[in-house]
C-alpha cells in the first residue's frame, strides 16, 4: 500500500460550529509528529548513538515520522520479528512441529526404538506444559508407556534421529563465555526442555553443602557438589563447553522459589540417555543409544507416540518471551524445508532472504542475516524494513481474521497477539507500566550491548467498544473500527554516560507521542461523523419543517 503524505488543507471542510475543536485537533498531524519524535531526541542529548526511526499509520497509509529510516542498523532481538514472519510465510502460518516415536525390526533382527527429532523448539517446553497443567514427567511416562504397551522387553537399538537439522548447535557468532547462559542454549534436531536443566538448591544449615535437586533428574551425569551454606548467595553451576557432567559451587544463604537454570550440551543425546533411563525404570531394557550415519535408512516404522507444537504458540513464545532457541530453531527448519538438506544457520538465512524479496521487492537486498534471535551483532536491518514488515503482518491478520469469522471460528491477530503487551506480560511487563495510554501497545523489545530497540504497534480500539470488552478485543479478536500504527524505533552505538534506560525513556516518550495522535485522530473522525450525521438528518426532515 502507498504511503502518501497528509496535506494541512484536508481540515478546511469542519464546520464553524466546531471551531473550538478544531482548534484542538485540527492540526497537520504527521508534521507535529516528526516535529515531537525530533524534539524527543535533541532533549535526549544521546551524543554520537546511530538511531533509525519510522512510524506509519497504517489505517490511513500514511507515513508519520522517519529519522534515518533506511540506515542499516542492528535490530538485537527486534530480529525475532523479520524470524517469525518469514516463517510463517515459508513454513505456513498453520504449520506444527511434529517429533514421533516409532518402532521395526531391522534386517538383522534387532528391534529399534526410533525418535524422530523435527526440530520443534518447544518439545517438552516447561512453560508450555505448565500452561496446560503438564510436566515433562507426564511426557516421559507417556512415551514410556506407549512402549510397554507394544509389550516390548528389550530394546537392541534407541536411535536418536536429529538429522532435519545440522550439528552446529552453537552459532559462530555467539559470544563462546555465554554457552551456560539459557538466553544462548544450544539449537538441535532434538531440542529437549528448552535445551536446559532445572536446578533448584537451598541452603541448609551454615557451613554446610547446600542441598541441590535437578529437574528433570539425570542419575547418570556426574554432579559434584562444593557449593556451601554461607552469607552471600553467589551460587554457581558449571559444566565444560563439550558435556553435561555438573560442579555446583559458592555459597548460598537464602531460600529460593525459582530454580537455576543450566544450558545443556547436545540434547538430542542427553534425551535419549534420559528416555533409556525412563524405559529401564519400568523393566524395559535398552542395549545402546545411538545417532543414525549421515547416509543411513531408516524403515518408516510403527508409530507409538507423537508431540506437536503450532506455529502460533511458538512464535508466542519468541516475541513476547524473546525466547532465542525458538527462534534459531524456526531459521534451521525454514533451511531444512527450503533445501530438503539438514538444516543450518546458512540454509535458513537463504530461505528467509528468499522469502523478504518476495514480499519486500529490492529493498530486501539490504537486510543482514547471521541468527533468527538478534543475538548475533552481525544481523542489520533498517526502521523502514521493520515497519513495512509489520505492515505485511498486520495485512495477513486482517486476512487470517476474515477467513476466520467467515468460516465460523473467532477471529485472531495470531501475529499481533505474540508480541508482547505493555505493561502487562513477557518482556514489555514492566514497560510503560506507570503511564497512561489510550491505546493498548503490543511491542518487541531488543537489547545488546549498545543496542537498545523497540518495534510493534499501537493499536486504538473501536470508540464504541467499553472498557472491560477492549483488552479482550486487543488479545484476541479483529474487530472494524481499530486505528493501527506501526512503528521501528532503533538506538545503536550510544556510549556512557547514556545507558539503556535512556534510551528506553525515549522510546516510550515516542510511543506516548503516538498514542496522542491516535487519540486526536479519533477525536477527529468523531466530529466528522457527528457532522454528517446531522447532514443526514437534516436532509430526511420534510421541506415544511425546515
Amino acid at each position: 500500500m502507498p504511503i502518501k503524505t497528509l496535506d494541512s488543507r484536508w481540515w478546511l471542510g469542519i464546520a464553524s460550529v466546531f471551531v473550538a475543536l478544531t482548534l484542538l485537533i485540527a492540526q497537520p498531524v504527521n508534521a507535529s509528529i516528526q516535529t515531537q519524535v525530533e524534539g524527543a531526541l535533541r532533549g535526549a542529548s544521546l551524543g554520537n548513538a546511530k538511531v533509525g526511526i519510522h512510524i506509519i499509520d497504517l489505517t490511513n497509509s500514511v507515513e508519520l515520522a522517519s529519522v534515518n529510516s533506511d540506515e542499516l542498523l542492528i535490530p538485537a532481538s527486534n530480529m525475532k520479528l523479520v524470524t517469525s514472519l518469514t516463517a510463517m510465510s515459508v513454513l505456513g502460518d498453520d504449520f506444527r512441529f511434529h517429533t514421533r516415536l516409532t518402532t521395526h525390526r531391522s534386517e538383522t533382527g534387532k528391534l529399534r526404538l526410533v525418535v524422530i527429532g523435527d526440530g520443534d523448539p518447544a518439545f517438552c517446553d516447561r512453560d508450555l506444559l505448565r500452561a496446560n497443567g503438564l510436566r515433562v514427567e507426564d511426557i516421559l511416562d507417556a512415551w514410556v508407556e506407549a512402549v510397554v504397551r507394544q509389550g516390548i522387553r528389550q530394546v537392541d537399538e534407541l536411535i536418536i534421529d536429529d538429522r532435519v537439522f545440522d550439528r552446529a548447535f552453537y552459532h559462530p557468532r555467539w559470544n563462546p563465555d555465554d554457552y551456560l547462559r539459557r538466553s544462548w542454549a544450544e539449537v538441535a534436531g532434538l531440542n529437549f526442555h528448552g535445551n536446559t536443566l532445572d536446578v533448584m538448591a537451598q541452603p541448609t544449615s551454615p557451613g554446610n553443602p547446600v542441598q541441590v535437586q535437578v529437574h528433570p533428574a539425570v542419575p547418570f551425569l556426574r554432579q559434584t557438589n562444593q557449593a556451601t551454606t554461607g552469607a552471600t548467595d553467589l551460587f554457581r553451576i558449571n559444566r565444560s563447553p563439550t558435556g553435561n557432567d555438573l560442579t555446583f559451587g559458592g555459597s548460598l544463604r537464602h531460600r529460593r522459589a525459582a530454580p537455576f537454570e543450566i544450558t545443556v550440551h547436545d540434547a538430542p543425546m542427553l534425551f535419549g540417555r534420559l528416555y533409556a533411563d525412563r524405559l529401564q525404570a519400568r523393566g524395559i531394557e535398552v542395549k545402546e543409544v545411538r545417532r543414525p550415519d549421515v547416509d543411513e535408512r531408516l524403515p518408516e516404522g510403527q508409530l507409538l507416540a507423537q508431540y506437536f507444537s503450532p506455529m502460533a504458540s511458538l512464535i508466542k513464545r519468541i516475541n513476547t518471551d524473546s525466547q532465542n532457541m525458538f527462534a534459531e530453531s524456526l531459521v534451521k527448519r525454514m533451511g531444512h524445508q527450503f533445501t530438503g538438506s539438514p538444516g543450518s544457520w546458512e540454509t535458513g538465512a537463504a530461505a528467509m532472504r528468499d522469502d523478504l524479496r518476495r514480499r519486500l521487492g529490492t529493498a530486501a537486498a539490504a537486510i543482514r542475516i547471521s541468527d533468527g534471535s538478534g543475538l548475533s551483532r552481525d544481523n542489520a536491518i533498517t526502521a523502514r524494513n521493520l515497519t513495512r514488515l509489520l505492515e505485511l503482518g498486520y495485512a495477513d491478520d486482517l486476512r487470517r481474521a476474515k477467513q476466520m469469522t467467515r468460516e465460523g471460528q473467532e477471529p485472531a491477530m495470531i501475529f499481533r497477539q505474540s508480541l508482547a503487551l505493555a505493561g502487562r506480560e513477557g518482556t514489555m511487563r514492566r514497560r510503560f507500566g506507570d503511564q497512561s495510554t489510550e491505546a493498548l501497545i503490543f511491542a518487541k523489545s531488543g537489547f545488546i550491548n549498545r543496542v537498545t530497540t523497540l518495534s510493534g504497534y499501537v493499536v486504538l480500539a473501536p470508540s464504541d467498544m467499553d472498557e472491560q470488552e477492549a483488552p479482550t478485543h486487543q488479545l484476541a479478536a479483529f474487530r472494524n473500527g481499530e486505528r493501527v500504527v506501526a512503528f521501528s524505533l532503533l538506538f545503536n552505538d550510544f556510549q556512557p554516560p547514556i545507558h539503556p534506560a535512556d534510551i528506553r525513556r525515549v522510546q516510550e516518550r515516542i510511543v506516548l507521542i503516538i498514542d496522542d495522535y491516535l487519540t486526536r485522530t479519533a477525536q477527529r473522525a468523531s466530529v466528522r461523523d457527528a457532522r454528517s450525521e446531522n447532514r443526514e438528518a437534516q436532509a430526511t426532515v420534510p421541506d415544511d419543517d425546515r
